[in-house]
């Protein structure tokens, strides 16, 4: 069955694609980027929801300080909440991180302190809007009639992109599709969020008639999510 042989096909890609990224947990940056003082940077701008995302900047005091990550609590009130507090390192960079459903609005908070006896009063940095990500999976293929010993090519596009997001391509003769098990093949996104895959019918499955799906795997927090599904017919070639 086309299914069996596909599964035959599957090469390393699976592996690599199984080792989805960590949360990230650095909680200082490296002294290296030349930030303006008390401005955050979002990375990535436009997470996907749940996705974690980086906070990096740099305070105008250099030396070590408890640095808070706050997102707005309620706009009537102004009222914050801290979800992520770390110390920023003696040049004043701090690394913080984040995440969200929905659009929220973030700031960096760093308290007043006592520091070689003096006091020096807080610093709050200006309030980003941080704008969630609709994330989508497109599924193409080179021809819906697919010929034995001629490889066909299957494409998935992402959106946003996430190169090395683990992207599965699954193929079955029936149209209920199970995403849960094992696919029929896997790889990566490249920097273009662009997964591409092979495949080459034998000649015995002349007559089948397939039902293809891809699925961008769970990244950073970020739920999984599918394409809409494709069909394609194995054929024989004309005389």
């Amino acid at each position: 069955m086309f299914v069996c042989h596909t599964l035959s096909r599957l090469t390393t890609a699976l592996a690599v694609s199984l080792m989805a990224a960590g949360t990230l947990v650095a909680t200082t940056a490296p002294a290296t980027a030349a930030w303006s003082p008390n401005v955050m940077v979002i990375s990535p701008a436009a997470p996907m929801a749940n996705e974690v995302f980086a906070t990096k900047g740099r305070l105008s005091t250099a030396f070590e300080r408890p640095v808070k990550l706050q997102r707005l609590k309620s706009y009537r009130d102004q009222t914050w909440e801290t979800v992520h507090t770390a110390v920023s390192d003696s040049a004043g960079y701090f690394y913080l991180s984040g995440r969200t459903s929905a659009d929220r609005s973030f700031r960096v908070y760093a308290p007043t302190v006592k520091h070689k006896g003096r006091t020096y009063a807080r610093i709050v940095t200006p309030t980003k809007v941080v704008r969630v990500a609709v994330q989508k999976v497109t599924l193409t293929v080179s021809s819906k009639v697919w010929f034995p010993y001629q490889p066909a090519t299957v494409t998935l596009q992402a959106t946003p992109a996430r190169p090395g997001r683990a992207m599965y391509l699954f193929a079955s003769t029936s149209s209920h599709i199970d995403t849960t098990g094992m696919p029929a093949q896997a790889s990566t996104q490249d920097s273009r969020g662009r997964a591409t895959f092979t495949f080459t019918p034998d000649s015995d499955e002349v007559g089948l008639h397939i039902f293809l799906l891809g699925k961008a795997m769970a990244w950073d927090g970020a739920a999984p999510t599918s394409s809409a599904a494709l069909e394609a017919d194995i054929v024989a070639p004309k005389p």
